[in-house]
């Protein structure tokens, strides 16, 4: 693939919300959606590619945020904490994805949005895979979808 290797350099994770949230924090305020955020410890340190991983969030916020589009209390929750690895959630309370195209998401260039280039998942699992991790998606309609990486 395309992919370059990642980079990997020790990073607190707290860092990379923060750019994340810099980021968005327009698009939040003028959608109306409430973010929060968690990192339990909140001094995780991780071993990534700064750039790609955060490449990774920014298409899971831009996803969440799309769906939250006309969503009364629209809510992003992002959380960090460890088990075995390092987990990242990005949970919001939009629609949902219906268990029909669940698996399809990930297939390069498909897409549900009348703009979109459907290469955001699957570029995100690659460069997660890459990373040795996984990225998983969970998801009840209207009530919670969560998009997990382990790393």
């Amino acid at each position: 693939s395309f992919l370059k290797e990642p980079v990997k350099i020790r990073f607190p994770v707290k860092e990379l919300i923060d750019n994340l949230l810099l980021l968005f924090q327009t698009d939040l305020e003028r959608s109306n959606i409430l973010c929060s955020f968690s990192i339990n410890p909140v001094d995780i340190q991780i071993k990534a590619d700064k750039e790609q991983l955060l490449q990774v969030m920014v298409n899971i916020m831009k996803n969440s945020i799309d769906a939250l589009q006309d969503i009364p209390d629209a809510e992003i929750n992002l959380s960090v904490y460890q088990d075995n690895k390092i987990i990242i959630d990005v949970s919001d309370n939009g629609p949902g994805i219906p268990p029909g195209i669940r698996e399809s998401i990930f297939v390069p260039f498909f897409t549900t949005k009348a703009n979109g280039s459907g290469i955001g998942l699957s570029l995100s699992r690659q460069i997660v895979n890459k990373h040795g991790g996984d990225l998983q998606i969970y998801s009840i309609p209207y009530d919670k979808t969560t998009v997990r990486i382990r790393l």
